[in-house]
């Protein structure tokens, strides 16, 4: 799905980003160390930053690769994987950017800079610049850190219940005859929001003052194709899940909304699932997707018009 509707408004400081996908018979994000699906106190599931990222990350590559996206939209991405998915450092993935932004630019290696960076990458303008182990090149200044995208944890917007089909051997504790993990536990069924913050007033403070573009309407071109990359990440990416990974499957995007604002509100939800707790702030049961989503947009719609603008509807799909 493109999003070439999208277009920057002369005033916007801040981008709010609604995602909302659904999730059966599945595990979204399972805990490095136990391998058990991430569940708060309030039988919320919940997956971290780093892999929501990763998907938009994929659902970007994987469109790329499609031919969906063209050369010209600086969709170059970094990562610390190469194209099999094999780990590397950081210094060697930011090796294998300079060389191919070297290609697109057509210019010597030693000749790239912060600014072709800029234009040709998806992941360092974004997503931020890890600078341990890195490579110290003129296109990738130590100075950038941090991001111009705040992405609150994403999490079911009730609680949910958590099935298993067996005990797993494989995070037991050798010779202390303690079972595994419940390796094998999964979500039967739940909606998932996450309320993004883009900040298009920090992406042109840093590309003006730390990357030396000057030219107004060639970064308003810029923050917009950005931002266009990171709707179709986020929608394709998720369409992936619900094919590409065998733990992961059955998730599926819903419906995603964009709104453009001058000034941040001067009281910000971060949670919107806050919204259907009841007077003891407890969370409702997820039944089933009709009743879960009906529930929502309707709590939802006075709390968009509190934030003001238009809150756009880029994409949604229908149950």
């Amino acid at each position: 799905m493109q999003f070439d509707q999208f277009k920057l408004k002369e005033n916007t400081n801040y981008i709010y980003t609604l995602f909302v996908w659904t999730s059966s018979n599945c595990s979204p994000n399972r805990d490095g160390g136990t391998g058990e699906i991430r569940v708060d106190p309030q039988s919320r599931v919940f997956t971290t930053q780093e892999c929501f990222n990763q998907n938009v990350k994929n659902g970007v590559f994987y469109t790329r690769q499609s031919g969906l996206l063209q050369d010209n939209d600086g969709a170059e991405l970094m990562g610390c994987k190469n194209e099999f998915f094999g780990p590397r450092t950081l210094k060697g993935a930011l090796t294998d950017l300079l060389g191919k932004i070297s290609t697109i630019t057509e210019k010597e290696d030693n000749k790239v800079t912060a600014a072709d960076m800029f234009n040709c990458c998806f992941d360092i303008p974004f997503f931020g610049l890890v600078n341990s182990n890195g490579l110290k090149h003129a296109a990738f200044p130590t100075s950038i850190t941090g991001s111009a995208g705040l992405i609150y944890l994403p999490k079911t917007v009730t609680q949910v219940k958590i099935d298993n089909r067996g005990i797993s051997n494989a995070f037991c504790q050798p010779n202390k005859n303690q079972p595994g993990s419940h390796f094998t536990d999964y979500m039967e069924e739940g909606v998932f929001i996450c309320l993004g913050l883009f900040n298009a007033k920090q992406l042109r403070l840093i590309a003006s003052q730390k990357l030396g573009m000057t030219d107004d309407e060639t970064l308003t071109k810029r923050i917009e194709q950005l931002y266009r990359l990171y709707l179709t990440g986020i929608w394709e990416g998720y369409k992936l899940l619900g094919y590409a990974s065998t733990m992961r499957k059955g998730q599926q995007p819903f419906a995603l909304y964009a709104n453009q604002t001058e000034q941040l509100p001067d009281q910000y939800i971060s949670d919107p699932a806050s919204l259907l707790a009841d007077e003891k702030g407890v969370l409702p049961m997820h039944v089933n997707f009709a009743q879960t989503i009906s529930h929502l947009e309707k709590k939802l719609k006075p709390w968009k018009e509190r934030f003001g603008g238009q809150w756009e509807k880029m994409a949604k799909m229908e149950l």
